[in-house]
């Protein structure tokens, strides 16, 4: 059984970045029903899987039951539960259940500064996101919680010259920022590659896949997908 489980805990966002496809599912919109999300970490952990994600397409702090779910994987013996977010609801409350709950590390995406920020991301939000991350730093120190904090930055043509700026701003409250180049996703982003293609990824141009074998991706709906692009289950 792979060795981590990826939850879409719920697929819809608040966002609307410009290079992510999750906006163009046809499929039903939520989040996964409680019993069936417990299920899903129970019987996977029972077949081997030992790290867990509660996120893919969506936004994972517009589910009300985030922080239960970590709680429970970590009861359950999960050895690493992390969770990708754009940080917009990461208020100082849920910041402080958050690390309450046992997470292990958080990944904000921040994929522009903030003269382009509506442009990438689809609304306004640059401040808020960064005083939401100084924050969490400040809770995470102040509970003296053994959480990770990371960044991505999703660059295109437009933002990649701003990403040392980004870098700068959250330096001083994360661990890590990693930045990878925009792609097709698999083809179904292909105005990406027209309008907004800033160069390969070396992390875009692994081939085999790593992740294919090492982890099975479980939808809203409860459906696994063979592809973390797939988000039409269609293969």
């Amino acid at each position: 059984f792979p060795h981590i489980l990826k939850i879409d805990v719920c697929n819809v966002c608040n966002y609307g970045c410009v290079f992510c496809p999750q906006s163009r599912q046809t499929g039903k919109i939520g989040c996964i029903e409680e019993d069936l999300c417990l299920r899903v970490i129970r019987e996977s952990y029972d077949a081997g899987a030992r790290e867990l994600c509660l996120s893919m397409t969506g936004e994972p702090l517009m589910n009300r039951n985030l922080e239960q779910y970590i709680a429970y994987a970590k009861e359950l013996g999960y050895r690493y539960v992390f969770i990708n977010t754009n940080g917009y609801l990461l208020t100082p409350e849920r910041s402080r259940a958050l690390l309450e709950s046992g997470l292990d590390s958080i990944k904000i995406s921040i994929n522009a500064w903030k003269d382009h920020y509506y442009l990438i991301h689809g609304m306004e939000g640059y401040e808020r996101v960064l005083e939401n991350l100084r924050s969490l730093y400040r809770e995470r120190e102040r509970q003296k919680a053994d959480c990770k904090i990371y960044i991505s930055y999703v660059a295109t043509a437009v933002t990649l010259a701003e990403a040392d700026t980004v870098r700068q701003d959250v330096e001083p409250y994360s661990d890590d920022m990693i930045v990878i180049k925009a792609n097709t996703r698999a083809g179904q982003m292909d105005e990406v590659e027209r309008y907004l293609y800033a160069g390969d990824d070396e992390v875009s141009l692994q081939f085999p896949c790593s992740q294919l074998l090492n982890n099975v991706y479980v939808t809203a709906e409860g459906q696994i997908l063979v592809c973390c692009h797939d988000v039409e289950n269609v293969a």
